[in-house]
């Protein structure tokens, strides 16, 4: 059986999510030309530091649902199993439900404690934002598993969006409390939104809603290995504001690292969301022995992503300090310093997201957790020592170094077995090298750097 009806499938998908992605990091600039100038460096840090410690109870109570339904969806649909589709949805709604109720107050009760001088009643939206966002992500995960990745990110585009128009709105009107409002409002929507478009797959009958433990143990037990994965990487991805805090004690540093991270992690989900929306795909054609289909579609998003993750290292290396002051305004100029090593990981992180993929197809969620594990370690490590010396630059390069001893694991873990090869990543990075001798070399096109110095002024 050709693989090509697959492949176009995926590549619609892919060239959907790309779509996507691009648009989020339009709307990801527009934010970044808004809300920083907004509230200012101390006021952007205490925000960026509730939302990025809510994503961390909301991704700890998914469950590992992307991975879960990547893996399990596909068998219900190829057996026609209609019925037993809705009950693994209904009922796993019902218990992300309940770990978002449980995440939600967990959150309040730390952020409460820990952070005293932010306002409690901001706290209370971010809370209820932990639920809407770890029960709304189920239904966009179905997509997924449904090899309609378009579908999938659709949800995160659409949070995107309606975060920029509702906290730019909350924060004119009540400061920081309306801000987190906003973010609040943002999610409930996708919440509401993706129980809408996923209805079909949706039982409200008990016996679909009540969590059967023989028919759930089976499928948890793998979306809980792929989970531990997560975890470990949601962590690493989202304490950094935390890092910096601890280390500093200063918002200021906190919002010179949340603007450059922002911009890394935009990056970093798309290479992410582009990556896996080929798994469904490639379980394919592994299950029917297409091995070289598999090895040579692998080979083609290494080296895609590869190019994309020069090009970032390129644009920073010309006009990254400059582009920093253009979109966030002056007062956030020190973060510019920042870009460098973040962009840098990027080539790290295309070779980490290329070994999760692999692990995802080959259902090895041991290598997975174990990679993420080692990056969260790492940047930890690194991170407090060089975070309290050299502020949040410091926590940056803690980044690079956590992303690429995890890519550096992947590649080890899989080196007598794996399928593709990293020629094509290396030939990009040597190109990248050239370029880089020229940008230090000083010779940035006067084009570019005139027109950075008209939209500054």
């Amino acid at each position: 059986m050709s693989p090509h009806p697959e492949a176009s499938a995926a590549l619609r998908n892919a060239g959907w999510v790309a779509a996507q992605r691009g648009f989020q990091i339009v709307i990801g600039v527009i934010f970044a030309l808004l809300v920083p100038r907004l509230m200012g460096p101390e006021v952007f840090g205490e925000y960026a530091l509730v939302t990025s410690v809510s994503l961390w109870f909301a991704l700890v109570s998914g469950l590992g649902v992307a991975s879960m339904m990547t893996r399990t969806v596909p068998s219900f649909v190829g057996r026609g199993d209609t019925a037993g589709l809705q009950k693994l949805v209904s009922s796993l709604l019902v218990l992300r439900v309940g770990t978002g109720v449980i995440a939600g107050a967990l959150y309040l009760a730390l952020t409460t404690v820990w952070l005293r001088d932010v306002d409690v009643v901001a706290l209370f939206f971010m809370a209820g934002a932990v639920l809407c966002r770890t029960a709304g992500n189920i239904s966009f995960a179905l997509f997924l598993g449904l090899n309609q990745a378009g579908r999938w990110g659709f949800g995160e585009a659409l949070r995107r969006t309606l975060q920029m128009v509702f906290v730019v709105s909350g924060f004119s009107v009540a400061g920081l409390r309306g801000a987190c409002a906003g973010w609040f409002a943002a999610n409930a929507v996708v919440l509401f939104v993706g129980l809408w478009m996923s209805r079909a797959y949706l039982s409200f009958r008990w016996s679909a809603l009540r969590p059967d433990r023989r028919f759930l143990s089976p499928i948890l037990r793998t979306g809980a290995y792929f989970a531990g994965g997560n975890i470990l990487l949601a962590v690493s991805e989202r304490t950094g504001e935390a890092l910096v805090h601890l280390t500093t004690q200063n918002f200021v540093e906190v919002g010179y690292f949340g603007v450059a991270y922002a911009m890394y992690s935009a990056g970093a989900q798309g290479l992410w969301h582009v990556a896996v929306a080929f798994a469904p795909v490639l379980i394919l054609w592994n299950g029917r022995g297409l091995h070289d289909a598999s090895r040579q579609w692998t080979e083609r998003l290494l080296a895609w992503m590869t190019v994309a993750a020069v090009t970032a290292v390129i644009a920073v290396l010309l006009v990254g300090d400059l582009a920093v002051a253009t979109l966030f305004g002056a007062e956030f100029q020190p973060a510019g310093r920042n870009l460098l090593p973040l962009a840098i990981a990027f080539l790290s992180l295309v070779i980490g997201s290329v070994g999760r993929l692999q692990a995802l197809v080959d259902d090895r969620p041991g290598v997975s957790a174990t990679a993420s594990g080692i990056e969260l370690v790492t940047f930890w490590a690194i991170g407090l020592v060089l975070a309290s010396g050299a502020g949040s630059f410091g926590a940056c390069v803690a980044v690079l170094a956590g992303a690429t001893l995890s890519a550096g694991y992947f590649t080890w873990r899989f080196r007598d077995e794996r399928r593709y090869s990293l020629r094509p990543a290396a030939l990009a990075v040597l190109w990248a090298l050239f370029y880089a001798a020229a940008a230090a070399l000083g010779r940035i096109p006067a084009e570019i750097h005139d027109g950075l110095i008209w939209l500054q002024n």
